[in-house]
């Protein structure tokens, strides 16, 4: 009876055991799970916040400071934007062979991008921007006094434009507009527009050729 009795009282020790085991289990994978949608909020509310804003560019030439604004987001508000590092011009150089391969009315239009005389930037320009160049997230360019009666080029915009696809772009825009150019090089131009890009990044490109759209506003 007393052998009963103690294998009774083991099994109650046991289960007891168990279920405080499978508590503390089930307790820490609910702070496991709260942890992880905290952070994922975080991590949300980082991306927002970084994806907002636009940028207050301050330049010092021969002690006379120059401030513009451009619609860049909090995130790529910094020196980077003026400089340009070899592996960078190497993924710029590999896109503009493919778009070239792809799309042979642009051949032209790619000597006219700017992109196969691109250089990376040396040290002392990098310690010269980094003297002279302040860049400032602000919530807005209206906000920090800066207006314009034309549109402003949208941070992705400028995103694209720093693109190979956007620099050939330009550069068939340039062709178009250049007085020296023949009507050969014209429809070659406007062909390449027509076929490599879509509707909205036309739009863009002649926006801007024709002082409808700006990259930024006008110094203050």
């Amino acid at each position: 009876m007393k052998l009963i009795r103690w294998k009774v009282w083991l099994l109650l020790v046991g289960i007891l055991i168990i279920s405080s085991i499978a508590c503390q289990y089930k307790d820490g994978n609910e702070l496991i799970k709260r942890e992880n949608s905290n952070n994922l909020e975080l991590i949300f509310l980082l991306q927002n916040v970084q994806s907002q804003g636009n940028c207050n560019v301050s330049v010092r030439q021969n002690e006379v400071v120059s401030k513009t604004c451009n619609r860049r987001i909090r995130a790529l508000c910094n020196s980077q934007i003026a400089i340009l590092t070899q592996p960078e011009i190497n993924l710029l150089l590999l896109d503009q062979n493919s778009i070239r391969k792809k799309f042979s009315n642009c051949t032209e239009s790619l000597g006219f991008s700017g992109i196969l005389t691109l250089r990376p930037s040396t040290q002392s320009e990098i310690d010269t921007i980094s003297q002279n160049n302040k860049y400032e997230s602000v919530d807005s360019c209206e906000g920090a006094g800066f207006s314009s009666t034309k549109r402003i080029a949208t941070s992705q915009e400028l995103s694209f434009l720093q693109t190979a696809k956007g620099r050939i772009g330009q550069g068939a825009e340039r062709i178009i507009t250049n007085r020296l150019a023949t009507q050969a090089s014209k429809d070659s131009a406007n062909l390449c527009l027509s076929e490599a890009f879509l509707e909205e990044e036309r739009t863009l490109l002649r926006g801007l050729t024709n002082g409808e759209i700006l990259l930024e506003f006008p110094k203050n």
